[in-house]
């Protein structure tokens, strides 16, 4: 790595969790960045802000991150200036592909909390034990909210935050919505099928959650739901009830899912012939699908 300052430095800045979206511990983080980076005469180039990203979950990517590493290999950044090296990564094995990339293209890694030279063993050990330690500070994280969500579950507190069908976002019921969901219920249970209540509904001009058009997949989503008879659930599971407004009875909800989640049944459904173009025709007059 180059002992000379950077002369085209780049500073990232990350933070886990921003339900504001004001930026505010981002910006810390550029300013903390920048007067680090004036002290030790490197000149900036680019400022990598990923915003309410993690480092730990890798299915999610960081884009900005993944510039920041495109503009390294096309050799326009020679610096990176970090507030701490667990903005920058919290997985050892890219904390090891970051290493030697880097060491590639002979780029400096500072930090505002300490240095960090990757250039020395010594450094490069530091590092992965600060890596190691992050990976481990987020297992813990993790594994202490899981526990935290299976309890409100078993307290009946629902912890997802998106409005259900028949419910305000404060689990009021919607007495719009629940007459919908009584009458679908009703008539699966009389022996509708739910192709034919979905048409219907379409027909009628009764809007989804998503204020479209309704599908046969949504409405069956929407009954076998436990929520909509009291109960509170966890992965799946029925954990307990739930405080608040049953649309349907517990009973009516467990004849419901025993029908609508039969293996046998949908065996047989996804056995019927379907003809070419079958949904993706629509009636002239109606709209509804053919």
């Amino acid at each position: 790595m180059s002992l000379r300052p950077p002369t085209a430095a780049a500073i990232y800045c990350r933070i886990s969790h921003d339900p504001s979206g004001e930026r505010l511990g981002v910006r810390r983080q550029e300013d903390d960045c920048r007067a680090e980076a004036s002290r030790r005469h490197w000149a900036t180039a680019a400022v990598y802000v990923d915003d309410d990203r993690s480092a730990y979950v890798v299915r999610k990517p960081r884009p900005e991150y993944q510039r920041l590493l495109r503009d390294i290999q096309a050799g326009e950044i020679n610096g990176v200036m970090i507030w701490r090296l667990d903005r920058l990564h919290r997985q050892p094995r890219e904390l090891e592909e970051f290493i030697v990339l880097c060491d590639k293209h002979q780029v400096a890694l500072a930090t505002v909390t300490g240095d960090v030279d990757l250039a020395t063993s010594q450094g490069r050990l530091l590092a992965r034990a600060w890596g190691a330690f992050a990976a481990h500070e987020s297992e813990v994280k993790g594994e202490r909210l899981q526990r935290a969500f299976e309890d409100r579950a078993h307290r009946g507190i629902r912890h997802f935050t998106g409005r259900v069908y028949g419910y305000t976002r404060r689990m009021t019921v919607n007495p719009q919505e629940a007459t919908v969901i009584k009458e679908a219920a009703a008539r699966v249970l009389h022996g509708d099928s739910i192709g034919e209540i979905c048409r219907d509904f379409n027909r009628r001009g009764i809007a989804s959650a998503r204020k479209t058009s309704w599908r046969p997949t949504a409405i069956r989503g929407m009954l076998v739901n436990p929520l909509l008879a009291g109960l509170s659930t966890y992965h799946g599971e029925i954990v307990g009830g739930g405080h608040w407004q049953p649309i349907i009875s517990r009973g009516r909800s467990e004849r419901l899912r025993a029908f609508l989640c039969d293996a046998e049944r949908r065996a047989n459904q996804a056995s019927v012939r379907r003809h070419l173009l079958t949904g993706v025709l629509l009636c002239g007059r109606c709209g509804s699908q053919l």
